[in-house]
């Protein structure tokens, strides 16, 4: 009986430590005040709508929603140089960012690189802080 509840207690331990390593993280994002070219991220001159995909072990998971930069569709900033994204799953070691402006015929990356966390990153014209 001790040895069946000690094997339940490990798996339940081993399920929280595991999904506390992912969950819960911030990621914050500041984008450079024009695109590479020197013009504008709108057409109209404003600031990016910004958007994070995250690709890991697990496959790709974007903020605030879609599974790839091309479905995104809301951002989680809009006209914003500066975005703070919560209750990000991190992956340990090395995986891709992707920083979006989300526009309405196409959406522009604004940055892609390898990162690890914690840590900070530059993915093209945009810094990313993760936590």
């Amino acid at each position: 009986m001790l040895v069946g509840f000690i094997r339940v207690f490990v798996c339940v331990f081993s399920i929280l430590f595991a999904a506390s390593a992912f969950a819960g993280g911030t990621v914050k994002v500041k984008v450079k005040q024009t695109k590479a070219n020197g013009k504008a991220w709108d057409a109209l001159g404003g600031a990016p709508d910004i958007a994070l995909c995250i690709d890991g072990d697990d496959g790709m998971k974007c903020y605030p929603e879609a599974n790839s930069p091309r479905k995104v569709r809301k951002p989680q900033c809009r006209d914003a140089f500066k975005c703070t994204f919560t209750n990000v799953k991190i992956p340990s070691g090395e995986f891709e960012v992707i920083v979006i402006d989300i526009d309405a015929m196409s959406n522009d990356i604004i940055g892609e690189e390898d990162c690890t966390a914690p840590g900070k990153c530059q993915a093209g014209r945009a810094k990313v802080t993760f936590k």
